[in-house]
């Protein structure tokens, strides 16, 4: 079982070149990728209960490691929906709040959408503007397509890091317990590879 993001979707890919399908040919193991999807939703779903799943690899992008979730039981998700269901059943019973919240919802994401966006439209014309110069000073490559993000890299603070690894390890442990060997596969983002094609002065470190 193979969970990760569109990396593991294989956006852009066609089906051969998945890295699932990779796996599956270069291994000779059948390969099963769930994505976009997170640890939790295999932990919890009753269809992967009885599969005879020998490894799960995790993947990862760099810039969604920090934000990795912790384990949830399906005791939590229970709780969760059981009070969703409450809450349905409530708003059905009063149809008059429940136009009321929509549109008081929807007006402060409008509000929120027209602050935000007077707010940054400065600050973005001039980081477009510095970008477009910038590429436009440097000779294009025909052969590149990947589209880069300008954004400098920063070591992530020591607590941090202990956060990340501490999730990392209770998918371990849930995977281990149920007899399934882990492998945690952190993925670079583009720009730290390709750093050199975009106006930065140093490498990004992550």
């Amino acid at each position: 079982m193979v969970i990760g993001d569109s990396d593991i979707t294989g956006s852009g890919l066609t089906q051969r070149d998945m890295y699932s399908e990779q796996l599956d040919r270069q291994l000779g193991l059948k390969v099963y990728p769930l994505a976009p999807s997170d640890i939790n939703v295999f932990l919890n779903s009753p269809r992967f209960k009885n599969d005879l799943i020998k490894i799960v690899i995790l993947e990862s992008i760099e810039r969604k490691i920090a934000g990795l979730p912790e384990v949830r039981t399906n005791d939590v998700r229970a709780a969760t929906s059981k009070g969703r269901r409450g809450l349905n059943a409530f708003l059905q019973k009063n149809p008059r709040l429940t136009v009321l919240c929509d549109r008081f919802s929807k007006g402060i994401m409008n509000n929120y959408i027209k602050t935000t966006i007077s707010r940054k439209e400065e600050n973005v014309r001039l980081k477009i503007k510095s970008l477009c110069g910038a590429l436009l000073k440097r000779p294009i490559k025909k052969e590149q397509t990947v589209i880069l993000m300008d954004r400098n890299g920063a070591f992530t603070p020591e607590e941090e890091i202990d956060k990340i690894v501490n999730k990392i390890r209770m998918y371990k442990t849930a995977l281990n317990k149920r007899g399934i060997r882990f492998i945690f596969f952190p993925l670079p983002n583009k720009e730290t590879i390709y750093w050199n094609e975009l106006p930065l002065k140093e490498k990004p470190i992550f």
